[in-house]
């Protein structure tokens, strides 16, 4: 009863949901943004979101409305049983690679990563080594695309299960495409964060301040990546703790991601976990490069840090402050350069 007696102020909520709107939540669904909400302290029943949403943005109700998902019939026995791991590539032709790692029964985000690359195996194996590292154990299978990028989770899944006497098999190969449990959620991150974000960088394309040139890539990086991955750690949250409906599917078990990833037996199964120990992930973190502060060319990264310092150039925390900062920067640095 206490939250229907304590409904926040309907101008406080149309002000927040306005300002979502005008970044990456001009995607979001009624559910997503009545998430959002919640989680800003703000209550507000689900209906009166969707009734905003539809006077606030009537543009991108519709536009949620017409990109439905029609999906194969898709079974995994329980958590940790598959994990799925793929890359995003919508922002790699501006220098920023996203790569990530999604439980197959739960949905549960176990990875969801920016960086300079997501080719490189060394660079995704260390993604996968500290996710078994926090965790202390590895699935029983996880499933890529024939990448080479991939070849590293491989041969270091097998390895864990080879000292655990491993039987059958503990990775699959297939088709980027056919990767359905991960492909299907690429969707939904475009549809609630990053069709704002990949229209952003077009448009900077469309105006010439971005050419595909190398050192714009690593400006591009320095000023965005971190500002990209609060966006997908944001999304990670959100996609975490939302509610799963129903579906026609009745072997799929619907609820809250952490819920089921953390509880399977309320679901009537159990985790199909590896246990994995802390010495034989140390023996694989030498096979691997993790990520670190530095994004970026090192040259770059050290004259960009410079050239702020000169200027009092702050830290962006936002797309329209990190725009400035990229085209501030981008102009000195070419400046630098034609001397």
């Amino acid at each position: 009863m206490y939250r229907y007696k304590n409904r926040s102020d309907i101008v406080e909520l149309a002000e927040f949901i306005n300002d979502q709107i005008g970044m990456s939540g001009q995607f979001h669904g009624y559910r997503f943004m009545h998430l959002k909400c919640m989680l800003s302290g703000l209550t507000i029943s689900r209906e009166n979101v969707r009734r905003l949403l539809s006077l606030l943005d009537p543009e991108g109700v519709e536009h949620c409305r017409r990109r439905r998902l029609v999906r194969r019939r898709y079974y995994a026995k329980g958590p940790n049983f598959i994990w799925h791991l793929d890359t995003y590539d919508k922002l790699k032709p501006y220098g920023i690679a996203i790569n990530g790692c999604i439980d197959g029964f739960s949905r549960h985000f176990i990875w969801l990563e920016a960086n300079y690359t997501s080719s490189d195996p060394k660079v995704v194996g260390g993604y996968f080594v500290n996710a078994v590292k926090d965790r202390g154990f590895c699935p029983q299978i996880v499933r890529g695309d024939r990448g080479t990028e991939n070849s590293h989770v491989q041969h270091i899944q097998t390895f864990f299960h080879n000292l655990q006497q491993g039987i059958g098999i503990c990775f699959l190969y297939g088709r980027s495409t056919a990767n359905q449990r991960i492909e299907s959620y690429w969707c939904q991150l475009r549809k609630q964060k990053f069709e704002f974000w990949i229209s952003f960088f077009h448009q900077l394309k469309e105006h010439g301040y971005f050419c595909r040139d190398l050192i714009e890539k690593e400006i591009i990086r320095f000023v965005f990546v971190d500002i990209i991955q609060v966006k997908l750690d944001d999304f990670s949250l959100l996609w975490n703790t939302h509610y799963i409906r129903k579906t026609h599917n009745e072997r799929i078990a619907n609820r809250r991601p952490d819920f089921m990833y953390i509880v399977p037996a309320m679901f009537n199964t159990r985790d199909y976990s590896t246990p994995v120990d802390d010495v034989t992930v140390n023996v694989c973190q030498e096979e691997c490069i993790f990520k670190t502060r530095i994004h970026c060319d090192k040259d770059v990264h050290d004259v960009c840090r410079l050239l702020m310092e000169e200027n009092n150039w702050s830290i962006p925390e936002d797309a329209n402050s990190a725009r400035n900062l990229y085209l501030n920067l981008r102009r000195e640095i070419l400046r630098i350069i034609s001397i």
